[in-house]
């Protein structure tokens, strides 16, 4: 009886040592929800890039985030004066020069979880940890759209 246990157990533990990297390869919620983000904004014609995030205070280790950027497709669009990096400090946005009234209101549909934004002189970006949902990224697609919408 001792033997036949002893071949089954055997036989059990090789089969967990065969799947075992299968289950290790698996992605994490995390990882899954991310995926679904960023499939999500790529179906919105968004640009999604791993990055450093800005506004990073010297001295200090950077932050990495994602970059979820609207690229136009209007060779001749151009952002001219608006063109700056733009940072959430203590839930307001600030650059150097200070933010228009205008570009204030419409990086304020950005969700809370966005830390910084970026129009360069053909596309428009936003930051973030995605932390968010589908929703935070509807938003965001919203907010660039209305971004690239601005005039000089």
């Amino acid at each position: 009886m001792l033997g036949a246990f002893l071949k089954y157990f055997i036989i059990l533990v090789i089969v967990f040592i065969a799947l075992s990297p299968l289950i290790s390869m698996r992605p994490s919620a995390r990882k899954l929800k991310q995926a679904k983000l960023r499939q999500l904004a790529f179906s919105r014609g968004l640009q999604v890039n791993l990055c450093e995030m800005p506004g990073a205070k010297p001295g200090r280790e950077a932050v990495n985030g994602v970059c979820y950027r609207l690229q136009s497709m209007d060779r001749k669009h151009s952002f001219g004066q608006k063109q700056g990096s733009f940072v959430r400090i203590d839930g307001s946005w600030s650059s150097i020069p200070p933010v228009s009234e205008q570009l204030q209101s419409v990086l304020a549909g950005l969700p809370e979880l966005v830390s910084a934004a970026s129009i360069e002189s053909n596309s428009c970006a936003v930051y973030w940890q995605e932390d968010g949902d589908s929703e935070d990224v509807e938003k965001i697609c919203q907010v660039l759209k209305e971004l690239m919408e601005l005039k000089e």
